[in-house]
């Protein structure tokens, strides 16, 4: 295989291991979950990008199966943090009733925890803008997600 072949092949494969995560996710969204893994990727994503301009066929196919690897490992963690990503999503926002009664099927299948949850979150979201502080508010996501526990 010629090497413009190679790294198109490998380009089209980082692509779509990147998809599921692009799509649901965001950088931030995972630096809030795993700091580490989220610089590890991008790291991942450097070498390759620079692997399909200066690197051999060799480095292309090493690199490109290590960035797929990579987005398979990002997406696993991504699903597993999955709630408290939609809740540092949801303070973002400001709490949000529909996707609160879409997320649980129905208004009068809302639990009680989650109602509580809603309640706190709608709190602390006024208390920011009030402030002023809403654009800080995410310079640290865990403080964020301590003021919704």
């Amino acid at each position: 295989m010629k090497a413009k072949q190679l790294v198109e092949l490998w380009k089209s494969r980082v692509l779509a291991a990147s998809l599921p995560f692009e799509a649901d996710w965001t950088w931030r969204a995972l630096r809030s979950v795993d700091r580490d893994l989220a610089e590890r990727m991008r790291e991942q994503i450097n070498f390759f990008d620079e692997m399909c301009v200066t690197g051999t066929p060799k480095d292309v196919a090493e690199h490109g199966a290590a960035t797929v690897r990579g987005y398979a490992m990002v997406v696993k963690c991504m699903q597993k943090h999955a709630a408290k990503v939609e809740r540092i999503s949801l303070a973002k926002q400001g709490p949000n009733l529909q996707e609160l009664v879409k997320q649980h099927g129905g208004f009068d299948k809302i639990p009680e925890e989650a109602w509580e949850w809603f309640e706190r979150a709608k709190i602390v979201w006024k208390a920011q803008l009030v402030n002023g502080e809403f654009d800080r508010m995410f310079d640290d996501p865990s403080q964020q997600e301590e003021a919704l526990q």
